[in-house]
């Protein structure tokens, strides 16, 4: 076969890869190749990667704090809550026609604390769907967030 290919095209070598790493390395290569200012590893790339550092943010966790959704315990003997992002489970955009605004629908694990009047604690892991709205690429809104039901 590679005598083959090398009376076909001239002034040519064809190497042919015998494992994964090797394919992932010529493939590295050809992209530095491209263009080297802009070369980001295979594995150094995450398409979700600003939204997921704003859901690792204080701002989401205040939007969740003071938006008023109803699996957050509110009342007259509850002194604070507090909110802790437990586990990322999905991140999906929705389709929007305006380019300016990105829509995405998240399930994550939540852990609420709540510390009452008289000191006692408690704390809950709940399942959470969010629907979050991005403008401009810099500005994180929470729409809603409600349970998910397991059933």
């Amino acid at each position: 076969m590679l005598r083959e290919f090398s009376e076909v095209v001239d002034k040519s070598s064809l190497f042919i890869c015998k494992n994964e790493n090797e394919v992932r390395l010529c493939l590295e290569a050809w992209a530095k190749d491209i263009d080297k200012y802009s070369y980001q590893p295979l594995e150094d790339y995450d398409e979700n990667k600003e939204i997921i550092d704003w859901l690792n943010s204080k701002d989401f966790i205040k939007q969740i704090i003071e938006g008023d959704f109803d699996f957050i315990e509110r009342g007259r003997l509850i002194n604070s809550v507090s909110v802790h992002l437990i586990n990322i489970n999905d991140i999906d955009e929705c389709l929007s026609s305006n380019e300016e605004i990105r829509n995405y629908y998240i399930e994550l694990t939540l852990r609420l604390m709540y510390i009452f009047k008289d000191g006692a604690e408690t704390a809950e892991e709940i399942d959470v769907g969010l629907d979050v709205t991005v403008w401009d690429e810099s500005i994180y809104m929470l729409k809603d967030a409600y349970t998910i039901d397991d059933e």
